[in-house]
């Protein structure tokens, strides 16, 4: 992929409301149009918008546009990944962005982050920091949710991802 400057983004895009808008296409374009929208959803669920021969991650484009450099990690606080307002992205390391991981896995048994069920109890534990936390074993599932969510404002700091978000 061709690197790509904050000064070639912000002279093809206008930025607006988490999402880049056409203000000058190739001349060749059949599909995009001053003032459209920029970029397509793929599978994965992140936008991507293709630029002089080369397709990146929207988001990547929109943290350049307003930084001036693309980091090498960008968290969407929020998980949406189609939530592309500047505001909700952050640079972080690999380790922070992994922290920050949807609520819940598809083989989730509990219903809540970091609960397991084993032998009718309901076990807690969290990683950190290449160490696995044990916060013990509980009758519920929301006590053993909110001992999760304990430690992972300990370890995990602004990233944590909570069962019962703090408002």
């Amino acid at each position: 992929m061709k690197p790509i400057t904050q000064s070639k983004v912000k002279e093809i895009f206008d930025y607006k409301d988490g999402m880049l808008i056409w203000k000058k296409v190739h001349p060749r374009s059949h599909r995009a149009k001053v003032g459209d929208i920029a970029g397509y959803i793929r599978s994965n669920g992140y936008n991507y918008t293709g630029v002089a021969g080369s397709i990146y991650s929207t988001h990547r484009l929109i943290f350049l546009w307003h930084h001036g450099y693309t980091p090498t990690e960008i968290d969407h606080i929020d998980n949406d990944k189609l939530n592309n307002r500047i505001e909700n992205l952050r640079e972080c390391s690999r380790e922070n962005n992994m922290r920050n991981q949807p609520l819940i896995r598809k083989n989730n048994s509990s219903g809540y982050k970091g609960v397991g069920v084993v032998n009718g109890r309901y076990k807690a534990r969290i990683g950190a920091n290449n160490k696995l936390h044990y916060m013990g074993t509980f009758n519920t599932a929301i006590e053993a949710a909110k001992a999760y969510d304990k430690k992972a404002l300990e370890v995990h700091g602004e990233y944590a991802n909570l069962n019962f978000p703090v408002s």
